[in-house]
């Protein structure tokens, strides 16, 4: 897990070729639109992660009223309300029809909208949500990595240790894959 704006995030998998991680909020990881959202804190990231280049800003729109919206606005419906049960949460990438956006804005009556980043938004708003965004580690580098999975190895991040590992399959011992344990990767902060 990864707090971002006071938010937990999953890290999904860590890319070490290009020092990225794709993250998701566990809150869009059911595909149903039974669940209840809650707005929480825009999307802002640490000193340790950027946003990775060319992703797609999103907007949630809180209180929406469901009856009311035009019917090609109702697959971008993603779930209830958690503040009314009765309305709905509407999501729409920045990049929408500008008509879209205000009609959106309009006929959800919270006043309430939260900015999110998503990768792309292919198969839709609730799909793109689910699989979630890319950040790239800022002024950091990940020594070894290469090592690791050359010695049969995977290399993953230790949130306790705030640092990059090498898991082995057969051991947790701290030696390198290759006798059958589990080797320490540093990371080098610039």
């Amino acid at each position: 897990m990864l707090n971002l704006s006071h938010t937990f995030y999953i890290v999904d998998e860590i890319f070490y070729n290009n020092h990225s991680l794709r993250v998701s909020n566990p809150s869009f990881q059911l595909s149903n639109s039974t669940n209840c959202f809650s707005p929480s804190t825009n999307l802002t990231t640490s000193i340790r992660f950027t946003l990775a280049p060319n992703q797609k800003e999103v907007l949630l729109f809180f209180g929406c009223d469901l009856p009311s919206l035009a019917e090609e606005m109702k697959a971008n419906v993603l779930g209830c309300f958690e503040g009314n049960r009765t309305r709905w949460v509407l999501g729409m990438a920045v990049n929408d029809e500008e008509k879209k956006l205000k009609y959106a804005k309009d006929n959800c009556r919270d006043g309430s909208t939260m900015r999110t980043v998503v990768e792309n938004v292919e198969g839709g708003i609730r799909e793109a949500l689910r699989r979630g965004f890319l950040l790239k580690q800022r002024n950091w580098t990940v020594s070894g990595c290469d090592a690791c999975q050359s010695s049969g190895g995977r290399c993953g991040f230790d949130f306790d240790a705030n640092g990059f590992r090498c898991f082995c399959r057969t051991s947790d011992q701290l030696a390198g894959c290759s006798s059958g344990g589990l080797l320490s990767v540093t990371i080098q902060s610039d």
